[in-house]
């Protein structure tokens, strides 16, 4: 009985968002010809982050911000290695040809946890 309440109230004294993602994403635009996947990237920030975006079929890229480092036309799978990244919010636009329909590209956010050191995956519809 004295330990569960020692065990919450030790919990309180932990830092805001010790156990929360450390990197959430969403999407602020998923259709059209610009697609936005917003990243809130907690504290301390990871080394790297590796956003992979699935694209619909038949889709041509004009270009992306920040640029992306590879883009794979044949398995629709375009891809960003964001180094040293800084925690805040980041926005990663993607320029398409064509007008998309929402929820037709799932995009996967990986990285390594800074503080517990495990690799993490988000995905995105």
């Amino acid at each position: 009985m004295f330990c569960l309440p020692l065990f919450f109230g030790a919990m309180l004294l932990l830092p805001p968002g010790f156990f929360a993602a450390e990197i959430s994403s969403h999407y602020l635009s998923d259709k059209g010809k610009t697609i936005i996947l917003q990243l809130s990237i907690g504290s301390p920030a990871p080394n790297t982050i590796i956003v992979v975006q699935h694209l619909p079929p038949g889709s041509n890229v004009i270009n992306s911000s920040p640029p992306h480092n590879t883009y794979k036309k044949k398995s629709e799978k375009i891809k960003w290695l964001i180094k040293n990244p800084t925690s805040g919010n980041m926005a990663i636009q993607l320029h398409l040809q064509d007008q998309v329909d929402a929820g037709s590209f799932p995009a996967t956010v990986r990285y390594m946890d800074s503080r517990s050191g495990a690799f993490k995956a988000n995905r995105n519809r």
